[in-house]
């Protein structure tokens, strides 16, 4: 548990590129931003949501996302996914912020 399927990971923030986050985000990253901010959540139940999805749902699309990780993963409970969600948007902003502050 908590090993990565092979070929899914992208180069993410902190990676050395100088660009803005055009591509999909580092999913190794998120997952272990995720887990430091939330360490009681299972890391093969935040590696499932992750790869289900493969990036972060939209504003307004939360809904969606967390119906499509119940049918997927019913295993989740709805508290934990939403936790999941909510800190991978936030790892998402931060990867974004920083490529902002690389750019000046």
């Amino acid at each position: 548990m908590g090993e990565p399927p092979a070929g899914r990971l992208a180069p993410g923030p902190g990676s050395g590129h100088n660009c803005r986050v055009s591509g999909p985000l580092d999913i190794g990253e998120a997952v272990e931003y995720i887990l430091a901010e939330r360490p009681a959540l299972d890391e093969g139940l935040v590696w499932a949501v992750l790869m289900e999805l493969g990036e972060p749902p939209a504003a307004g699309a939360e809904a969606l996302a967390l119906e499509i990780v119940r049918r997927a993963q019913p295993a989740i409970r709805p508290r934990d996914a939403r936790a999941i969600l909510r800190e991978w948007r936030a790892y998402a902003s931060l990867a974004e912020t920083e490529d902002d502050e690389e750019e000046w």
